[in-house]
């Protein structure tokens, strides 16, 4: 599958490291210099007794050599999520996935006012991560989604992004 992760919140880069952790193509678009200069020295997750490393991550060049993606995780708040716009749009496929995470009513209006009711998933993930002092993505228990359609539509998405996500270690459930 492919995940394109776009904005510097810790459950969407840790989402998207569990992802390409489980060998999934990921691409990083983040909109912080710090968090992009930190995801150059590779990703490093800790799930109970599990540590991953990412030492080489795929970072967003330009919407015309990333391509396509089945998968784009939102990871911005209400007011950087509009900027992201040039990066998200030309991401989607015609039967992409884009999830807000963190996901809230506004988010979800103003990525859907982006690129369409129709590609955005309703979310209401837990996704318990903290940075610790070396930069370390730290998940203290197992992250959880509840994926929900916004309106009527294909369930083959959800069912495709759900075993993406289930193999990567976080548990899902779809409404």
């Amino acid at each position: 599958m492919r995940v394109l992760v776009a904005g510097d919140s810790t459950q969407a880069l840790c989402v998207g490291g569990l992802l390409a952790a489980d060998g999934n193509d990921v691409v990083f678009a983040t909109t912080a210099v710090a968090v992009e200069k930190g995801l150059r020295d590779g990703l490093r997750l800790k799930m109970r007794d599990t540590e991953y490393y990412l030492k080489t991550l795929h970072l967003y060049k330009d919407s015309s050599s990333a391509g396509l993606f089945d998968l784009v995780l939102c990871g911005v708040t209400e007011g950087s999520l509009e900027s992201q716009r040039s990066i998200i749009r030309p991401a989607l496929a015609q039967d992409s996935v884009a999830i807000p995470l963190p996901s809230s009513g506004q988010c979800d209006e103003i990525l859907c006012r982006i690129v369409g009711e129709e590609f955005v998933v309703h979310s209401n993930a837990t996704i318990p991560v903290s940075v610790d002092g070396r930069g370390d993505y730290v998940l203290s228990d197992t992250p959880r989604m509840s994926l929900k359609e916004r309106g009527v539509s294909d369930s083959w998405r959800l069912d495709f992004i759900s075993t993406a996500l289930n193999s990567a270690g976080i548990e899902v459930t779809t409404a």
